[in-house]
């Protein structure tokens, strides 16, 4: 109940009547947990993919495999770099989801097919933007495929609007943690998933698109 209510680690020990770390130790357990409830039906139909990226976190780390740097700065390399988390997305017409870690730096189409491989039907129809490697991802999955031009987020027929909806929404519910170490990313993926935060997203699409 208070990881559903999204209670600070500090509320949460208070009301329950456990230290700090304990409720630290306790949130990881569940989120790890979460993850075991992930969707076991493969998208299907008409499915929207695209990838986001994240400052890579060293937080808990003692040796750094860069120079270290305060929270919130850009990173020291420009471009898609290994300095970058990688997190790729697919949404279908049914609405299930699959966020998903692929690694650091510029997803390769070999990671997006790793990610995605028993998750998705054959003969779906992927919509993506305009990285050559979605090529290769349709191929694999025997998929038609639709990409959008470089700087739009539609086309007549096709969008990512739904997609890029989820991450903007996701970046803005990881600002609360004030920096999610990278080793426990796709923990916090489990939780926002299973929180049943995307359920909002897609009813305000679904009833923009409808008016």
């Amino acid at each position: 109940m208070y990881m559903m209510n999204e209670f600070t680690l500090r509320k949460t020990a208070k009301l329950i009547g456990i230290s700090l770390p304990t409720a630290q130790v306790w949130r990881h357990k569940v989120m790890e947990a979460m993850g075991k409830y992930d969707i076991q039906i493969p998208l299907s139909g008409e499915i929207q993919v695209d990838e986001t990226y994240f400052n890579l976190n060293m937080k808990g780390y003692k040796k750094l495999p860069r120079q270290p740097k305060k929270r919130k700065t850009k990173s020291f390399r420009s471009g898609l770099n290994n300095e970058l988390i990688s997190v790729v997305s697919a949404v279908d017409e049914h609405g299930r989801l699959l966020t998903l870690v692929t690694g650091s730096g510029n997803s390769s189409a070999d990671s997006i097919i790793a990610a995605l491989d028993g998750r998705v039907e054959p003969d779906s129809i992927f919509t993506a933007d305009s990285k050559p490697g979605y090529k290769k991802v349709a191929k694999h999955f025997d998929s038609e495929l639709h990409q959008i031009p470089s700087g739009f987020y539609a086309d007549d027929i096709h969008n990512l609007g739904e997609v890029n909806e989820i991450h903007s929404r996701l970046k803005s519910w990881m600002v609360q943690f004030k920096g999610v170490s990278s080793r426990h990313l796709k923990r916090y993926l489990n939780w926002a998933g299973s929180n049943g935060y995307w359920i909002t997203v897609r009813n305000r699409i679904t009833t923009t698109v409808s008016r």
